[in-house]
């Protein structure tokens, strides 16, 4: 029987970088959808843990030469795919044949590297800050509210809360449309993070193997 099933590998340009992208590009006699999930590709995942999947409209061939949506949902996506270059670029070339008009959302993609100039507002925090500073909602609708981070596990915090967590990152999420930048707009920004501790945890979450192996937990 033939193989349904191709692995490819992806283009790291450091050594260190990793691509984790959760998502499916789903194709269909009519049309093709966008999937975006925060499970990773296990079973275990999907069927022991909460998780979020957001399912795009079901996109058509173009009529026209556009298809970019309000959004620019469709660019979004096709700079991304770019990235991994390779046998997954075929999935550019289909895709940019699609109208994705229907599309009300920006992608906030991340990919390995070292960022800088045009390139440093084109991937995770710093896109979302930009994004966040053109399009979300006014600084007066949205004074004095916190922003609330949940974590299962988490690589690094930094030296002090002021390294990166509660200056740089912080400043990301909390970016809305204004006339000054987030580090001026005082009162000071406020973080909620909520970890998963292991006082917390029930019995059968203790002697998951995916609960305390998994992730770096706090006592």
């Amino acid at each position: 029987m033939k193989m349904l099933v191709s692995f490819i590998k992806a283009r790291l340009d450091m050594p260190f970088g990793t691509h984790h992208s959760k998502m499916m590009l789903l194709e269909y006699g009519e049309g093709v959808r966008v999937v975006v999930h925060t499970a990773n590709l296990v079973h275990k995942d999907w069927d022991q843990k909460t998780q979020g999947v957001w399912v795009s409209p079901l996109f058509t061939l173009l009529k026209e030469t556009a298809g970019h949506s309000p959004s620019l949902f469709k660019q979004d996506l096709l700079e991304y795919l770019s990235v991994y270059g390779g046998a997954v670029g075929r999935w550019k070339e289909k895709l940019s044949l699609y109208d994705m008009s229907s599309a009300r959302v920006r992608l906030i993609a991340s990919v390995p590297g070292a960022h800088a100039g045009a390139h440093m507002h084109k991937w995770g925090h710093l896109k979302l800050r930009k994004v966040l500073e053109s399009s979300g909602p006014a600084d007066s609708s949205v004074k004095g509210w916190p922003v609330v981070a949940q974590f299962s596990s988490i690589g690094s915090l930094g030296q002090s809360d002021q390294t990166w967590v509660c200056s740089e990152w912080l400043c990301s999420l909390s970016s809305c449309q204004r006339e000054t930048s987030c580090v001026q707009s005082l009162p000071p920004l406020q973080l909620e993070a909520q970890y998963l501790m292991l006082s917390k945890l029930s019995r059968s979450n203790l002697t998951s193997r995916t609960t305390c192996v998994a992730g770096r937990l706090m006592r």
